[in-house]
Order: C-alpha cells, then sequence, then structure tokens
C-alpha cells in the first residue's frame, strides 16, 4: 500500500510547473531541529552513562528516568536518517529495532554466558554488532527477566555500562558530525554533498515521509498485525513500556519539520499541527503503554484509528507539501528492492 502512494504522488506531480518559492526556514531547521536535537540527545545520553555508572539495578528510578530521557530524545529526531546519523552505521548501532530475527536477545545471551571481559572494552565493544549495541539492548538488559536470571550480576552490570558508554560516545559524535555537515546543508555548493537549496529541501522533505512511513509500518503496524492474530509482542521497547511514547515523541518531531517545511502555506502547516493533535490525544489516553491489550477489539480500534491519522499525514506531505517544495520523495531505507 505504501508503494502505492509513494508512485500515486509521483503520478500526481505537477509536472511542467514551475516551483513556488516556499521559503523554506532551512537555518532554523538545521540549527534548531538538527542540531539542537543531536546535542540534546547527546546530553541526555551523557546523563544515562552516568546513571550506569552510579547503580546498574534495573529498578533504581534514576537509571530508568535516564534511560526513558534518552530513548525519547533519540525518537525525536531519528527520522534524520541521512548524512552523519547513516554514516559508520550510527543510527542503526543506536537503535536496531525492528529485530525479526531476535538477534539482540540471542546476542546478549551468549555474551553474558561467555563473560569475555575483553569484549567490553570501548574499542572492542564498537565493533561488536548492532544487535547488542543501543538503546534496545538496554530495553533487554534492563527489563527482561529472563535476561536479568542469567550469568553474573558483575557481568551483566558491565555489559550494561559498556552500552550506556557506547551510546555516550556515539551520540557525542553524532552531535560533532552534523555540526561539521551543516554548512553544506545552509550553503550547497556545486562540488557540494548538496548542490542546491531544493535538494536540500529534498532531503528534508524525505525525512519527513520516511519517518511517517516508520511510524505507521513498524511501531503501529508490526504490534497490530491483523485482526485474526495481533502481535503486541512486537511492539517497540514494550519490555520498558515505552511503545506510546516513542511514537508520540516520533511523530512530534516528525510533524514539527513537516510544519516549518510548509511555512509558506499556514493553512498547510495548520493541517499538519490538527492531525497531529489527533493522534496525540488519541496516545496520551491509551492506559496500556506497550499495546499489549490489542486483543481487546475496542482497543485495537483505537490504535488502528490512530494509524489511520498517521498515515493521513503521510499522504498530506507527499501529496500537498511535495508540491508546495517543488521536490518528489525518493526511496529510503524503509524501500525494498
Amino acid at each position: 500500500m505504501r508503494r502505492f502512494w509513494f508512485w500515486f504522488a509521483v503520478l500526481l506531480w505537477p509536472f511542467g510547473v514551475a516551483a513556488q518559492d516556499p521559503a523554506v526556514p532551512i537555518n532554523a531547521i538545521v540549527n534548531g531541529q538538527i542540531i539542537g536535537g543531536f546535542k540534546d540527545l547527546r546530553d541526555a545520553s551523557l546523563v544515562l552513562s552516568e546513571a550506569s555508572d552510579a547503580t546498574c539495578d534495573a529498578a533504581d528510578t534514576n537509571l530508568r528516568q535516564s534511560y526513558k530521557d534518552a530513548f525519547l530524545a533519540w525518537a525525536k529526531i531519528g527520522h534524520f536518517r541521512f548524512g552523519p546519523t547513516e554514516e559508520l552505521n550510527r543510527g542503526f548501532a543506536l537503535a536496531f529495532w525492528p529485530d525479526p530475527r531476535g538477534k539482540t536477545p540471542k546476542t546478549l545471551r551468549s555474551l553474558i554466558a561467555n563473560a569475555d571481559e575483553a569484549l567490553l572494552a570501548p574499542d572492542t565493544f564498537l565493533e561488536q554488532s548492532v544487535a547488542i549495541r543501543g538503546f534496545y539492548a538496554l530495553d533487554y538488559l534492563l527489563f527482561d527477566e529472563s535476561l536479568a536470571a542469567l550469568g553474573n550480576d558483575a557481568y551483566r552490570c558491565a555489559l550494561t555500562q559498556a552500552i550506556t558508554n557506547d551510546i555516550k560516545t556515539n551520540t557525542a559524535e553524532l552531535a560533532a558530525a552534523w555540526s561539521a555537515f551543516a554548512p553544506g546543508l545552509l550553503e550547497p555548493k556545486p562540488d557540494g554533498v548538496y548542490r542546491t537549496e531544493t535538494e536540500v529541501t529534498a532531503a528534508l522533505f524525505n525525512a519527513v515521509l520516511t519517518g511517517m512511513q516508520f511510524n505507521s509500518e513498524m511501531r503501529l503496524g508490526r504490534p497490530l498485525g491483523t485482526p485474526e492474530r495481533p502481535r503486541p509482542k512486537r511492539a517497540e521497547a514494550r519490555r520498558s513500556n515505552l511503545s506510546r511514547d516513542l511514537l508520540r515523541a516520533s511523530l512530534s518531531g516528525t510533524v514539527l519539520l513537516a510544519q516549518a517545511l510548509a511555512t509558506a502555506d499556514a493553512e498547510l502547516a495548520q493541517k499538519f499541527e490538527s492531525l497531529s493533535t489527533r493522534t496525540d490525544e488519541d496516545l496520551i489516553e491509551r492506559a496500556d503503554l506497550a499495546f499489549s491489550d490489542l486483543d481487546d477489539p475496542i482497543a485495537r480500534l483505537r490504535l488502528e484509528a490512530i494509524k489511520t491519522v498517521v498515515d493521513d499525514i503521510w499522504r498530506t506531505a507527499a501529496l500537498e507539501l511535495g508540491p508546495l517544495l517543488g521536490v518528489a520523495a525518493g526511496f529510503n531505507s524503509l524501500d525494498g528492492d
């Protein structure tokens, strides 16, 4: 269905019509949403690392809160999956999900069973599989009861600290890399990564579509499954009860970008705001934070309604925002062959 909408949007494109001058506030987007967002992620990740150095007790309120704060900081900017984020697998090292083959728990169990201290050294750990790096690995280590019973406490603690230290290092490098990458976005050049402002705008526009597609197909579509067979255990970060909040953070950040891109059309910007408000209000009302109630027909209908609005945001971006900007959707990491 998503591919249908992609090509439908392209076929409806106003070929032969000169692109409008949308007066896109690229400077504000780059400096505020991107650089500012990755600095917030860096700072939150530093707090998380310090919290895990103080204690590895998953029941510790400070450790849980710092984990949540850092994870949500990532979700708010996770749609910026180009540039430094895609280099060196930085994005996947922070957020390896979905994981349909269960590589994360399998690899973590193997690591804990072998208790190899040498693998936890910072320079060695960054060479390990992305399946045991980042926030989803912590979702298992801190909140999965079966993993908590494996191995010895000292090694699990050292592993937790290795992961949080890796997140701290990765996010610091990301923040620095985006600051260094920013001039190429703000002042595109014929020999640069982006040659024109239109190319920059297209990259930002595609980030909106990619972010909304991920929210619809992964964060909502995976746990929804089918009416006959819902898959609540496929919900993102269900162990830490962050499924709802991660979705809310991602929607907030992605819609904020869409609104900024729609600055030249106040009515369109307001439309994004209204759609976003609908999803946010419905999500706030959910008592089940991990989408585990999908066997209940009423709960399922409510989540399906949220997905419908998320899809409306995607279509609005594809069919209204793109023509306003004079750019077309490009392929992204969620597209197949």
